[in-house]
């Protein structure tokens, strides 16, 4: 695969899009989208405000 190349992924949940981004030795780091990004934010002051909706 080329140097810095994204591939996209399965999103984790809707509108947070992980990309995975790979060097030339195929190590590779999961990275969002801005829009991904704020969704996450979201997601997650929702989750700490609402801990009971979270399945264990």
């Amino acid at each position: 695969m080329p140097a810095s190349s994204t591939k996209p992924r399965k999103a984790v949940s809707a509108g947070a899009i992980p990309i995975w981004v790979y060097d030339i030795g195929e190590d590779g780091v999961q990275a969002f989208t801005d829009f991904g990004i704020e969704n996450l934010i979201e997601l997650i002051k929702f989750y700490k405000e609402h801990p009971e909706l979270l399945r264990r």
